[in-house]
Formats: structure tokens, sequence, C-alpha cells
């Protein structure tokens, strides 16, 4: 799998995360041990790649002490097989924009809600954008980020 981008820093940049692999989809076909690996995934549109969606992407995260996770980039519009990609067992999957059918997943989950395939934890939102604009999704959004990484006492 060929990465979009470097592990970090990226570009020669400072970089808040310790790892972050971002794959630019739907052109990756084969999954790499980043992905497989990786106990948190996080999906962005891409719409996503800005400085202030990545900006609001870096407090979420590091709000729950997530510093090592892989990126993927989904292309508005192009579906991908994830499970393809990734292990689904053990692992976290945090999609900002991207449904489920679009990621190739059949399972119905609400937004702002944990769900499971199998031991693969699965929590969609809206995507960056939409959600740095409504103060009452990101509770939302908190609220469940604190479920999902046992985050109560952060």
């Amino acid at each position: 799998m060929k990465p979009f981008g470097n592990s970090l820093p990226c570009d020669g940049m400072d970089h808040p995360f310790k790892k972050l692999v971002v794959y630019h989809l739907p052109e990756v076909t084969a999954a790499s041990s980043d992905l497989i690996n990786a106990d948190t995934i996080v999906c962005i549109d891409e719409n996503g790649e800005n400085e202030a969606a990545q900006e609001l992407l870096k407090k979420i995260l590091q709000s729950v002490n997530v510093t090592a996770f892989s990126q993927l980039l989904v292309e508005s519009g192009k579906p991908i097989r994830l499970s393809q990609m990734i292990s689904i067992e053990g692992q976290n999957l945090i999609s900002f924009g991207p449904g489920l059918r679009q990621l190739g997943l059949s399972a119905k989950i609400p937004l702002y809600q944990i769900g499971k395939i199998g031991a693969f934890r699965i929590l969609l939102a809206e995507d960056l954008s939409t959600l740095s604009s409504s103060n009452a999704k990101k509770k939302m959004l908190w609220e469940a980020l604190k479920q999902m990484f046992d985050a109560d006492d952060r």
C-alpha cells in the first residue's frame, strides 16, 4: 500500500501525533501493516484535508489521548472496501463524513453512537467542517468518544 504522505513529521512540519500515516483512497489497493496494526483508524472525507479541519481533528483526538492512529482520506462519493484493509479485531474506527456503506461495511449505526462489528468498534460523525460549526454535535461526539476510549476522567 502506498501512503499518501509519510509517517510524521510530514513535509518537515512538526506534528502533535506520534504516528500519523495518511492513506489517500480509493487508490489504495492492498493493506499495509500500518493500517492493519493500527489501534485506531480515522476516516475523513476529502474536505478534511484543510488546516482548520486537521486542527479540529487534533483537538478531538488529543481529548481522549489518541496519538497513534492511521488516517484514511476518502474521496467523496467513492466507495471502498475497508474490511479488506484492516484486521477488524480490536480496532477502533472513527469516521468523520464517510458512512458505513461508502466504507464497504454492512451495518447500521446511528451517528455519535458506538457500534460494533465483532470486536471492531465504530463511531460515525459528521464531516469535520460540519462538526466545527455545531457545539451540540461536538458535545455528542465527546460523549461517544469518552465511552469508546474510557475517557471519563480526562
